[in-house]
């Protein structure tokens, strides 16, 4: 089950309809689980919860730690990560997982902790992140754009993806019927990394 979470951008069969043949039959699909298998395997003997949070900081956070390390610098902002301190780190390797989430409330541990020191509506709301808005904007304002970007023919000369796939993500999205901004942001970011490093559009 966690494993199609880690992989729900595209499943296996999305995958293999949405490369043009000549590139699927260089793509080696079984790769993704293998991957995901060596990962965690060293956690085999703890809790399901805890299985997922090693997997976590083996990967994701990685990817976080270094997307705010370069974002906070570019913009000359000293950032700090309070809680990835390593006695912090090290004693919630200790506590059982059981009580880092009790039913659905995430953060308990921490809730009943500051509890005396928030007010009851902080230690109760729900985790918010700080995702952009980009469901509506693909649906919207920005869908025009997408769709200019994606299945230009500056794009699709690429030879990666099936016209058809692309313009199917993009309508089933628009219509609402399913939400694939993430895999929609993912094409517009591999076709904008194409314009500017293969390209040279925007260099220096």
């Amino acid at each position: 089950r966690y494993y199609g979470y880690w992989t729900r951008l595209m499943s296996t069969d999305e995958i293999q309809r949405a490369f043009r043949p000549e590139l699927l039959s260089e793509l080696d699909l079984e790769r993704p689980r293998r991957v995901f298998d060596e990962v965690i395997a060293p956690s085999e003997d703890l809790p399901p919860l805890d299985r997922i949070l090693y997997f976590e900081s083996k990967t994701f956070l990685h990817g976080l730690l270094l997307i705010e390390d370069k974002l906070s610098m570019a913009h000359s902002l000293e950032s700090r990560v309070p809680f990835l301190d390593n006695e912090l780190v090290d004693l919630m390797l200790t506590v059982p997982s059981d009580i880092k989430l009790r039913g659905n409330r995430s953060k308990d541990l921490f809730r009943m902790a500051m509890a005396k020191r928030l007010p009851d509506k902080v230690v109760r709301r729900k985790k918010t992140g700080f995702t952009p808005p980009q469901a509506t904007w693909f649906q919207g304002s920005q869908a025009d754009y997408i769709a200019g970007v994606l299945v230009s023919e500056r794009a699709l000369d690429r030879g990666l993806f099936r016209e058809e796939f692309v313009r199917e993500v993009m309508q089933s999205h628009r219509q609402g019927s399913r939400d694939r901004r993430l895999l929609i942001w993912t094409l517009l970011c591999m076709e904008w990394w194409h314009r500017i490093f293969i390209d040279g559009e925007h260099s220096l």
